[in-house]
């Protein structure tokens, strides 16, 4: 048998090579695996590192939020010349109370359950609450945490548990606190026998419902969005009484500067609450105390 020496030679010399080329290539991806998990165990961060940013985050977040929430409309004292010398008032963290040492003479006893507008502090509602009380009504104030009504939609069931002598009671709420006073309302329609709104209006179906309403608005208030209104007017009952205080604003039915996206009243901030006052006692004389 013949054999070509030459090619032989040949064939072994090229299966080397491909030994060869095959042992490169392979070494050459687990270099390039090797290479690529360096940089990406190079890349990515330790859990500690994760975990602080996500704690600053957190930081900065409650820190602006705090700074939010302390930066509320404070009281401009307007209401200083009301001779409250007859009333007991009482001003914790928690409550304001305001009320008539002389209430049990009259017909019925009627406590309104106020709730402030968001940002807007509680005492900036003591002079209509000083006002209300020197025509007969205990006038109380739920403080919200932060100055912020949504945070203290229950705020009425402590003043109604801890004032139980009262069994007529009427709810205020003021701008956007109304929205809080109509979930309240909706959620709790056997505890409150009427409901009054100050420049603002519900956000809940309470048209089928026999509780009676008052809606107060300034005829300068630019806060409130009046298409909105209109529209919410279908959310009440038809017997519903719309008062507008002409030349009031939004910012009038509390003792605080102008409250921001609010017009400038034309009338003063005493009249205003006046005003508030005689259609909040007329209303509540012939709905609740008969």
């Amino acid at each position: 048998m013949h054999i070509n020496r030459e090619e032989l030679k040949k064939k072994n010399q090229e299966t080397q090579a491909n030994e060869t080329l095959s042992i490169k290539v392979s070494s050459g991806f687990v270099s390039s695996n090797s290479v690529s998990s360096k940089k990406t165990a190079k890349n990515k961060l330790p859990a500690k590192y994760i975990w602080l940013i996500v704690l600053l985050a957190v930081i900065l977040v409650a820190t602006c939020f705090k700074i939010y929430l302390n930066n509320s409309y404070k009281p401009q004292n307007q209401g200083s010349e009301i001779d409250d010398s007859s009333l007991n008032i009482e001003i914790t963290d928690n409550m304001l109370v305001v009320r008539n040492p002389e209430l049990g003479l009259t017909k019925h006893k009627i406590g309104i359950i106020f709730y402030q507008d968001n940002r807007v502090e509680g005492a900036c509602y003591l002079p209509l609450m000083k006002k209300l009380a020197l025509k007969g009504y205990d006038c109380f104030l739920p403080v919200a945490f932060g100055n912020q009504a949504y945070l203290n939609v229950e705020g009425a069931e402590s003043v109604i548990r801890k004032y139980d002598s009262i069994h007529t009671w009427a709810i205020a709420g003021h701008s956007g606190s109304c929205s809080v006073v109509s979930a309240y309302v909706r959620a709790n329609p056997d505890k409150i026998n009427g409901i009054i709104f100050l420049g603002g209006y519900s956000n809940k179906d309470l048209s089928k419902s026999n509780i009676p309403v008052l809606s107060l608005l300034g005829s300068e208030d630019t806060i409130i969005n009046k298409n909105d209104y209109e529209k919410a007017k279908s959310l009440l009952p038809s017997t519903t009484e719309y008062k507008i205080i002409e030349g009031g604003n939004n910012s009038g039915f509390a003792d605080t500067s102008l409250i921001l996206g609010d017009s400038k009243a034309s009338i003063s901030f005493d009249d205003q609450t006046d005003l508030s006052t005689k259609f909040i006692h007329e209303f509540l004389q012939d709905q609740l105390d008969n």
